[in-house]
C-alpha cells in the first residue's frame, strides 16, 4: 500500500507499505503455508489508552513516544550510576557548550521509590532561542529520559512546567504485558497516571516484526488529534486524488473497503482498506483499519493498525503467510483493540 501509505500522514511518521497491483491473488495463497502464525498464544501489549492482543512469537522493533510536546525514551536495566551519568551530560553540555546557559537545576526529588530531576537550559542568550527542557525519571531499574523545550512566552512556560511537572510526578514502570486498572497512558515500559480529563496531544508508534515469519510487520500509531481527521478512506482517497491518482488507480489492487466496526456495545467504530502487496514471490497483503477518534478528547485517541505480510528485504522475497492466513491474523489482532 505504498500509495496510499505516502499520502496516510498522521503526524511526521508514515507506515512504509505499498499498493501497486500485480495481477489478482495467486491460487497457490488459498492453500495452507508450511507452518503459520499461532493466534491462540498471545500477549497483551498497551498503547496510549489502548490494550491489545499480539501472538506470543512478535518481536518488538520499534517505539515511539511524543506526550503532550515531551519526547520520551527508554533505558531498561538502568541504575542509579546510569541515571546520574544522564544527569551529569545534560548539565555538563549547558556549562562548557559555547554560548549554552543553564538556567534550572532543580534539585532532585522522590516520589515514593522514585527519583526525579528537571533540568532547562538554553543554545543562546538570544531572547528569541527557545528553552529546553530535560527530565530524568528512574524507577525499579527503569530510565525515562524526557525531552521538549518551549518558545520565550509566558504561556508556552506555564503550560511547560504544568506539563513536565505532571510527567515526572505520574510516570511510573510497568512490565511490557501490564495493562494498569487506573486510568492513564501507556508507553514503553511505563506508564504516565492521568484522568484524561485535560486534552493533551500524544502521538505513539509501536511495531512487531516475527523472526520465523520475516514478511510479516505490525504497527501500530495512536494519536490523540488536535484538529479533527478525516476516517481512513476518504483522507486517503482525497490525498491520492490530490497527487494526480485516477480512481481506477486508487482501487486496482484492492481486496475490500469499508466500515469495520468492532462488535458489541462497546466496540471501536472505524474503517478498513486492504490491497495486494506486490513481492517477487508470492504476494502479501497490507491491512489498514483505524479508529479515527473525536479530535481534542484525550479519551477517544485515534488508532490505527497496519499488518503487512509482503514486507520485502534482503531475507524476505515472498510472502511468509496465505492471502486466508494474513487475514485471519489482521482479524485477530483488529478484534482484540480496546480502550483500558
Amino acid at each position: 500500500m505504498k500509495k496510499l501509505a505516502s499520502v496516510l500522514v498522521l503526524a511526521t511518521t508514515i507506515f512504509n507499505t505499498s499498493c501497486s497491483y500485480v495481477g489478482t491473488a495467486q491460487t497457490n495463497q488459498l492453500g495452507k503455508s508450511m507452518s503459520t502464525i499461532n493466534l491462540e498464544d498471545t500477549k497483551t501489549w498497551c498503547l496510549g489508552r489502548y490494550a491489545f492482543e499480539i501472538p506470543a512469537e512478535a518481536n518488538v522493533f520499534g517505539q515511539s513516544v511524543n506526550f503532550d510536546t515531551f519526547r520520551i525514551k527508554v533505558k531498561s536495566n538502568a541504575s542509579k550510576a546510569d541515571y546520574a551519568q544522564a544527569v551529569e551530560k545534560i548539565r555538563n553540555d549547558y556549562k562548557t557548550e559555547g554560548k549554552r546557559i543553564l538556567l534550572d537545576d532543580k534539585p532532585e526529588v522522590k516520589y515514593g521509590q522514585r527519583l526525579t530531576k528537571i533540568i532547562r537550559g538554553k543554545y543562546s542568550p538570544d531572547p528569541l532561542v527557545p528553552i529546553d527542557v530535560f527530565a530524568f525519571v528512574l524507577d525499579k531499574n527503569t530510565l525515562f529520559l524526557i525531552e521538549g523545550g518551549y518558545g520565550n512566552r509566558e504561556a508556552n512556560k506555564l503550560r511547560s512546567d504544568e506539563t513536565i511537572e505532571h510527567i515526572v510526578k505520574n510516570l511510573r514502570a510497568r512490565g511490557d504485558h501490564e495493562v494498569p486498572a487506573e486510568a492513564g497512558f501507556c508507553i514503553d515500559k511505563g506508564f504516565i497516571k492521568d484522568s484524561g480529563e485535560k486534552y493533551r496531544y500524544s502521538m505513539q508508534q509501536f511495531s512487531f516484526d516475527f523472526i520465523k515469519y520475516p514478511s510479516v510487520v505490525i504497527r501500530f500509531e495512536e494519536e490523540a488529534t488536535l484538529q479533527p481527521t478525516l476516517e481512513l478512506i476518504p483522507r486517503i482517497t482525497e490525498k491520492l486524488l490530490k497527487v494526480g491518482q485516477s480512481k481506477r488507480q486508487i482501487e486496482k489492487g484492492t481486496i475490500r473497503k469499508g466500515i469495520k466496526n468492532q462488535s458489541g456495545s462497546t466496540g471501536l467504530q472505524g474503517q478498513e482498506w486492504i490491497t495486494i502487496e506486490p513481492m517477487k514471490g508470492k504476494d502479501g497483503i497490507s491491512a489498514l483499519w483505524e479508529h479515527t477518534g473525536t479530535s481534542r478528547q484525550s479519551l477517544d485517541p485515534l488508532i490505527k493498525l497496519e499488518v503487512n505480510t509482503g514486507y520485502e528485504s534482503f531475507t524476505s522475497k515472498t510472502a511468509s503467510l496465505t492471502e486466508i492466513e494474513a487475514l485471519k491474523l489482521y482479524e485477530s489482532i483488529m478484534k482484540s483493540i480496546r480502550k483500558f
